[in-house]
Order: structure tokens, then sequence, then C-alpha cells
């Protein structure tokens, strides 16, 4: 102990504390030994300092061996194996003076090995060489993690610095320990998984998608369930180190070829659900980066939306990878990426050069933006100018590809070179009116609804003494943007400019054949005059089909129609409710569609297909209800008669009563000089059953749609009476022949319209008996009776002879005047809607032919 403790003493005072601690190790003095372990010379830090000061001592260019301490010794040396992108085994032992070597068999079989030595972060690194001829074969760094109990490992060839991929490395197992890792589970786990995935690619070849998806679901999660037997760190630690890892990667592939399954599937339903494909194909990827169905798979995705280079990419890596079940179907994309890929690069110059045009234009500089213009049409043509020919075929080419895209763009240079050609940029380069008309008309060839080139092409013929064309044109600009409030100013001062001229040419035609007219006997070429004044109710109930026109009205239907097949249900609806908005703001002035909050509700239900509602309520009777008005009431089946003396908001119908046989004896004096058409009022009586619609009853009509239906002075007297009538405003109104023994069973279904009968004309014993729900009245001649349609109601003349009618449908007393010229409008819409066969015939919902059309242009 005494000639060991002078030989520590001495090895301490030279700096060699670690000769030192080997010394008292083999001598067994545990107490000295743990004496220097407690001063910190013997741990990485302690070493580097040793290492650096031997390096000193040797000489400027010489390492120096770094002796580790025992516990740094235990924790590395061992046979490890790791798994990253490849399989392999390291080994590091204590050399026979005391340092840390590694050694390692490459995959081409040869051996490299190297001392290592501390660097910063508790990191150990090695310079190896191979064995045979000393050639540098790169660095290695290894570190060992104590929280989990494995080995870091890393690499890098010469020439590179780049430690970042690092692999967990973990003990050997010897073959005692490697017979205890259970490889059958995962075998089990893999061949369960194959056999599901299996199923699901049939399923996707044979069309049915969602059993395909069911089974590759079941594919991923009973692969998520037992995730903790293949893929935690324990269970992994011990599948590498008995070198069966295999098996986890045969795991993965299942995985990856499942998510590129369940991604074919999210990209082949309809709708697809590109972003739900685009994450399943990453995550894919992420499983097993070099799974090629996955690339292939995210290859279709990108084709999808439309990014064309990025789809050619993840093909070509697919292809480039190995086999894959829709190998062949990538190779036919890819040939048709090519055509889209030069469309891009043409697309992309286009877009070049048209920025520049745009920002010359925002400059004022006219003349170099028309140069930029010109360019992008010439690449776009591929020559200087279009024959008629060549504007007949491009606008009647399908879109495909990018074709819409460009084809737009062409359309929008059109407009922008023919905003330049107007505004010219003097003195150098004049205003070309004739050039820019021509760009518009070649514009609107492509796009006859493109409003900008109507807009310039009115301007065009304005300024060219064209003041009718300019005038139409507007127009045609004004009825597809009804909102725009810069056409319609537009518009208004071309219609001045236009009657301006119109008045100056009359005026000139005047003077001219001023002495021919004077030589005309009175009365030549001259007029019937049409009176102006409007008949009732027109004149103090204002209704749509006066205001705005059929043509008007028809417009609006086509063009909500246009928003349902091409922009889906939830546009249909609201370019509805804003078409209804617009009308009425047109007619009652800005602000007033604040006043349909009634009947936005109204709408909503019926363009989504709200049902026909049939109840029983308790006390009134069976009632059918479809269009509702909110806050109307009261909800009872009989209102007012003859008889009662209810409010007085239905005093109108005795002052109406009262005037009974002037309206029966006008209606005698026409019929006898046959001047009524009696009509069938049901278009549907011929197929209905006899039970509930009468073929005997006729019609003749006073007001249909809120207008007056007679013309010239026919039933004047039956106006003057109803004009007279303060309250009253009509739907439709029509006397009715009702046969002896007729007997109709009806119902409506708005609660917003109620109905007058006034009996003009029956036998003195005979009566008309009314059933409105659960509720029976009896009238005679004179008598009448206001009641609800929405109730089940049926009317029968219990007579010898025809019973003669006033039927009027008239809006409810708590209906406004702004909801009533809206409800008078949405009538007309819906005629014109039902007339397409795009909306149920019972509501304004969306018919299932629109879902068939929309499909077969998806499919186009």
């Amino acid at each position: 102990c005494l000639i060991g403790g002078s030989i520590v003493h001495v090895l301490c005072s030279r700096n060699k504390r670690g000769s030192a601690w080997l010394v008292l190790q083999v001598l067994g003095i545990k107490e000295m030994q743990a004496n220097i372990s407690r001063t910190g010379c013997s741990d990485a830090s302690g070493g580097t300092k040793a290492a650096k000061g031997s390096q000193t001592a040797k000489g400027k260019g010489k390492k120096g061996i770094w002796r580790p301490s025992q516990e740094v010794v235990s924790k590395h040396a061992g046979t490890w194996r790791y798994l990253s992108t490849e399989e392999g085994v390291f080994k590091i032992v204590q050399g026979s003076r005391g340092e840390l070597q590694f050694s390692q068999e490459t995959s081409d079989g040869l051996h490299v090995s190297g001392i290592l030595l501390p660097q910063e972060k508790r990191w150990l690194q090695t310079d190896l060489r191979l064995d045979e001829s000393g050639q540098d074969w790169g660095k290695a760094r290894v570190r060992f993690c104590d929280s989990s109990n494995c080995m870091l490992y890393t690499f890098h060839r010469p020439g590179n610095d780049d430690f970042s991929a690092v692999a967990s490395a973990y003990h050997a197992l010897t073959p005692q320990q490697a017979s205890l890792v259970k490889t059958e589970t995962l075998v089990a786990l893999f061949e369960k998984a194959s056999k599901f995935l299996q199923l699901g690619l049939s399923g996707i070849d044979s069309g049915s998608f969602s059993l395909a998806k069911r089974d590759l679901q079941c594919v991923i999660h009973d692969l998520e369930a037992q995730r903790s037997q293949w893929e935690d760190e324990p269970a992994l630690a011990n599948i590498v180190a008995a070198g069966k890892s295999w098996t986890v990667q045969r795991i993965r592939s299942v995985r990856a070829l499942a998510l590129s399954a369940l991604a074919e599937c999210s990209l082949r339903v309809d709708p697809p659900a590109f972003d739900d494909a685009l994450d399943l194909c990453d995550r894919a990827l992420q499983d097993d980066h070099l799974c090629a169905e996955a690339s292939l798979q995210k290859g279709f995705v990108l084709v999808r939306l439309k990014r064309a280079a990025e789809a050619a990419a993840a093909f070509r890596t697919g292809l480039a990878t190995g086999d894959a079940r829709s190998m062949f179907a990538a190779k036919v994309e890819i040939d048709k990426l090519a055509w889209v890929l030069e469309e891009e690069e043409l697309l992309k110059k286009v877009q070049q050069l048209r920025e520049q045009g745009n920002h010359h234009v925002q400059e004022g500089q006219y003349k170099d933006a028309s140069w930029r213009y010109e360019d992008c049409l010439q690449l776009l043509w591929g020559k200087d100018q279009l024959y008629p020919s060549d504007v007949k075929e491009r606008a009647a080419r399908e879109g495909d590809g990018l074709w819409p895209q460009l084809h737009a763009a062409e359309t929008a240079i059109l407009t922008n070179l023919s905003l330049c050609c107007l505004q010219g940029e003097l003195p150098d380069w004049p205003p070309d009116l004739q050039r820019a008309a021509q760009l518009c008309e070649l514009a609107l060839a492509y796009d006859p609804e493109h409003v900008k080139a109507m807009v310039r092409l009115a301007r065009a013929y304005g300024e060219q003494g064209k003041k009718d064309e300019a005038e139409a044109m507007l127009t045609k600009a004004a009825r597809l943007r009804p909102k725009d409030v810069t056409i319609r100013k537009e518009l208004e001062r071309a219609r001045c400019q236009a009657d301006s001229s119109r008045k100056k040419a009359r005026e000139w035609e005047r003077q001219a054949f001023q002495n021919m007219f004077e030589r005309l006997p009175a009365g030549f070429a001259t007029p019937e005059v049409v009176p102006s004044s409007e008949a009732w109710p027109g004149k103090t109930l204002p209704a749509p089909i006066v205001k705005l026109g059929m043509e008007e009205i028809k417009a609006f239907t086509g063009h909500i129609v246009e928003t349902l097949e091409q922009e889906g249900d939830a546009a249909y609806m609201m370019e509805l409710l804003h078409t209804i908005r617009h009308a009425v703001e047109l007619e009652y002035g800005t602000g007033a569609g604040k006043q349909l909050s009634r009947i936005v509700p109204l709408v909503q239900s019926m363009t989504r297909g709200g049902s026909i509602r049939r109840t029983h309520e308790l006390g009134k009777g069976q009632r059918c209800l479809a269009c509702v008005l909110n806050g109307l009431g009261p909800d009872q089946p009989l209102h007012a008669s003859s008889s009662s003396t209810e409010s007085l908001k239905y005093e109108w119908c005795k002052t109406l009563a009262n005037q009974t046989p002037l309206l029966f004896k006008e209606l005698q004096t026409l019929e006898s000089q046959h001047e009524i058409t009696w009509q069938v009022p049901w278009h549907n009586s011929e197929n209905a059953s006899p039970n509930f619609l009468a073929p005997e009853w006729r019609s003749a009509f006073l007001v249909q749609n809120g207008t007056w239906v007679p013309s010239g002075n026919c039933f004047s007297k039956a106006n003057e009476v109803m004009a007279a009538v303060g309250d009253l405003r009509p739907y439709e109104v029509a006397y009715a022949r009702v046969p002896p023994g007729c007997f109709l069973k009806h119902d409506a279904n708005a609660n917003f319209v109620l109905t007058l009968h006034l009996v003009l004309k029956l036998d003195d014993e005979g009566t008309y008996i009314l059933q409105a729900g659960d509720h029976s009245v009896k009238l005679h001649e004179g008598g009448f009776q206001v009641f609800d349609p929405t109730y089940q109601h049926s009317v029968e003349n219990k007579s010898d002879g025809d019973m003669i009618l006033l039927v009027c449908h008239f809006y409810h007393s708590d209906v406004g005047e702004v909801e009533r010229y809206a409800l008078l409008l949405l009538a007309l819409l819906i005629d014109g809607l039902q007339s397409t066969g795009l909306v149920n015939q019972s509501t304004l919902a969306p018919a299932p032919s629109v879902d068939v059309q929309r499909a077969l242009k998806y499919a186009a």
C-alpha cells in the first residue's frame, strides 16, 4: 500500500490521474480510488482535459490517448445493433492502454475502426479508417442515453460534416435472449392486415368504395391499436437487437399501402375529398418513403388540384421507386401532363406580360401597355390576327386542362387592349375607336355575357356617334348586373344622348319634309290614341308584371336558373332573395328591402324543399300548409260572412255585397253579347279525380297576378265597384259558374291569401253550402263568406239551376304593401322556374334532374 501510494502520488503530480486510478484498481485500494473519482478527473470532461494535455505534451498534430473512467467504459463497451435506413452492427471495446476502440463492418463487407475521443455534449467521435489500407472512411459519433438506455449513433462519409441523421442502437442479444423475442404476434398482425388490404383493393377495383373504405380502415385501426407491439421504444429495441426488423418494415409497408388506397377512395367518391386524400398520401410516405403507390396517388390528387408540376414530380418519383397497381394510369396522366405543362409555361409568360401591361395602364402609359397586350395575343394565337373561322373555332372549343384559364386571360387581355385603344396617348398614338370595337366584339364572341366588354363597346359606339347601339349594349349590361350603379348611370347618360340624337333626327326630318306633310289630308297616318290611364288595381296597387314586364321577369328567371346550375343550391337561394329585394327597391326606393324580413324564411323554406304539412287541428279541421308567412292571424277556417258582425277590416266585403245586382246585370249583358269566355280554372282538371275537382266548374277572370285582365271597356262597372272598395288587395278575381249539383273539394297551401265567395245568383229555394275544415256555412243569393283556403274546403250547389259566384283571392290584411309586391313577384318567378323542370312542382327546391346534370358535367 505504501509503494502503491507513492506511485499514485507521483502519477497525480504529473496529471496522470487515469493511470493512478488503474494502479489503485490493480492493487485493490478502493478508498483512494474513490477519492480520485470524487475529484472529477476520471469523467468525460476530465478526460478531455487530460487528452488535451497529452496532445500538448506530445507535440502538434499528434493525438493523445484518452483513457475514460470505468463508468464510461461500462456504459459504452459492447456490441450494438442499430436500425435507420439500413441495419448494422458496431462494437466498442477497451484497448490494452485503456482507450475505447470503435469497429464496424460496412454493408460492403469492409472492416473499419478508430479510437473514440470526447466531444461536446457528451458525444464520442472517431475517425474511421479501413483496417487493410488505412484509407479515410468518414467519422462516427456515439453517445449513451440514460433515459432510454440505448446508444445514439450517427455517421457521415468524408467531406460531409452533417451529423443530423441520428439512429438508436441497442445491445445485441445473445441467441438465448433473441429467442425470447415474440415475433409470432407481429407475423400474425402482418398477415391479418395483408388480408384486409387485399379485400379493400378488390372493393376499389369493383367500384364498391364504401366497402373498400371499411376494410382499409380495419387495417389502419388494427395496426394503430397494436402499435405498442411494433413501434414503441422497448419493443423496437428488442426487435432490432434480435435482427428481426424486416417484420417492422413489412408492417409499415402494409400500412402505407392501406393509407394510399384510402386516398384513392377519397379521390373517387362524389364529391371528392382532395384535402383528405392529400393528407393520407403524406402519412403513407412518412411510414414508407419508398411506397410507389402513395407517390402515384399523390400525383392523381395534385392533378385534380391543377398543380401540374408537383403532380408530374410525384408521378416520376412513384414510377422510379418500383412497381405499383396504378402504374399504367400514372403513365397515361404523365402523357396528358406534358400538354398541361406546356400550357402552364404559356400561361406563365402571358401572365407576366399581362401584369406588365396592367402596370403601364395604372401609370397612364397606354401605348406601352398596348404593346404588352399585343405580345400576349401573339403568344396565345401564334399569329398577329385571327380570321372569323379561327374565332368561331376558339369560341366553340371545349374547356380541358388549362384552356379555361387561357381563355379567360385572352378575354381579359382583349378588353384591356380595347381600353388602351379608347384612351390613346397623344400626340404620337391617337385613339383607335374602330380597333377598340373590334376587340370588344371578339371578347363577346368568346363570352357573350362579358359585362366589361359590353361597357367598353358601348363607349366605342358612343364616341363613333352610334348612340342607339350604345344604349342597347348598356341596357344588356344593366340586365346582367342590375345592381351596378356605374352601369346604370352610364345607361341613363346614353339614353339621354340617344333621345337627344333621335330628337334632332326627327326635327331634321320634320324640316326636310315639312311641305310634303302639309299636302297630306287630315288624319293621314295618325295613330290611334291609346289611353295612358291604368285600370284598377294597377292604378293604386302596383304589380311586377306591369312595372317590370314579362321580358324582364323572364331575364330574372334565366339568371336564377343559371346560378342554380353553375353555383349550387345555396347560391340559388341567395340569388332569388337578391332578385326580389332588387325589384322591391326599384319600385319602393332604397331601404324598402328591410321590410322583407318575413319573406326571407318563406323563400328559405321553399328552396330547401320544405314538404307540404298536412295536419288536423282540434276544433278546426284538416289543414294543408307549404308557404307560411309568420305573424298572420287568427288561424281559423271562417273569418267573416254576411250574417256576422266581426272586425271592421272586412267591412269592404259588405260594401261589395251591396253591389251584387249591378255586378250580375253587367255579367248578363256581356254574356248576351258573347263577350265572355268561360274557362276551366285548373290546368290538371282532365287528370284529376272527379271527387277533388269539378270539370263542370267554369271561370271568367277579372284579375290575375294582381293586374286587370279584361281589355277595353269590358267589365268597366265591375272595375269601378272594386276600385271604390279601398281595402281589397286582390291576387286573383273571377266570376264562377257552378252547375246544379256540382261538388268541389279543394285546399290551398299559402296562409297569406284568403278567399271571398259572394253569391250573385242562386235559385230562391237553392242553397250554397261551404264546408271549411270542421265548420259548415249555408248562403243564399247576396250572401258572402270569407274563409282560409288552407283548411280543406268544399263547395256544393244545392239548387236546380246554375249558381254564379264572385270568387276573390286577396292578401291577408296583416301583409304589408312591400310584402304584397314581393309575393306577386315570387309567384311569377315560381311559375317561370317550375316551367324549366329544374325545381320541384310543389316547392322551389331543386329537382333531382339538377343533380344529374351536375354529375354529367363533372363526368365530362
